[in-house]
């Protein structure tokens, strides 16, 4: 779930007594401060900032303060202790508040979250377990990584074939992973070709270039959300989407369609173009 915080919000201490709590860090700034699950009698601070992930265990008192400055928008995987059991089954690794800022481990998830919110806006079948699935991908990667071993890579499942075939899988997974904060250079190097010659086969497949199909991709999915979901936030369809930040996904979006957002939903419901046509 998304939630955002006012400059003059107010929390009072408050106890999860069901689930952990994994807090992805939009934009803004703030703190949470724990009174139990630390030693008895003290208390302990951890501050936070854009890109950082926060980890609120269970059974913990906790409370939030914000910078009024630069309010949070923070997004939030609640879990279910069985789950928690299922991957540490003594739970100590999940029973101390921890952060991670602007970590590999953060990455890991934003993108899992956006993941998520992918599912649930697709709603294809098997959601509900592709959901579970991800969210129990994330909790293995933080057991691995506290014990000290790198986390396994997310496999693509490539094919080991010529290149041609390689690009034309990517092609095809790009239509449920354009969300994801991959470099072009990243890419090219995970499919064991040179850049150019990515690029060169990337091309001959979709005839368009590399960002510009992405682009069109995330643009699509957000006409998408703004036609079938009217209460999403935009800061939720710009994290949904795979967008940096606000002003990328406004600049990508009217040079995609000619409108702005609020425009363009407008114009739809006017009957004018479909979602495909528009975004051409």
């Amino acid at each position: 779930m998304e939630r955002h915080y006012g400059a003059g919000f107010r929390m009072r201490a408050t106890i999860d007594p069901d689930y952990l709590k994994l807090v992805y860090v939009l934009k803004g700034a703030g703190s949470f401060c724990f009174t139990k699950g630390v030693p008895a009698g003290s208390t302990r601070t951890l501050t936070f900032r854009a890109g950082d992930a926060v980890l609120v265990p269970p059974h913990t008192v906790h409370l939030l303060r914000i910078a009024p400055e630069d309010p949070p928008v923070v997004f939030v995987l609640c879990v279910e202790p069985r789950h928690l059991s299922q991957v540490e089954p003594s739970m100590n690794l999940w029973s101390a508040p921890r952060l991670w800022r602007r970590s590999k481990l953060s990455e890991e998830c934003r993108m899992v979250m956006q993941h998520i919110l992918f599912e649930q806006t697709m709603r294809r079948e098997g959601h509900g377990a592709a959901v579970t699935a991800y969210a129990l991908h994330l909790l293995v990667t933080i057991c691995r990584r506290h014990a000290s071993t790198q986390p396994r890579a997310v496999s693509h499942a490539l094919p080991e074939t010529v290149p041609v075939a390689r690009v034309q899988h990517y092609v095809n997974e790009l239509e449920h992973r354009f969300f994801e904060n991959e470099r072009h250079a990243d890419v090219a190097r995970r499919l064991g070709l040179s850049k150019r010659r990515f690029t060169q086969l990337f091309r001959q497949i979709t005839r368009s270039g590399w960002l510009t199909y992405i682009h069109h991709l995330r643009v699509r999915h957000a006409q998408r959300l703004l036609m079938q979901e009217p209460a999403r936030s935009t800061l939720e369809i710009v994290f949904e989407c795979g967008f940096g930040d606000l002003s990328t996904f406004h600049r990508v979006f009217k040079k995609c369609t000619g409108l702005s957002p609020r425009g363009w939903r407008q114009r739809q419901t006017t009957g004018h173009p479909t979602l495909d046509q528009a975004a051409r």
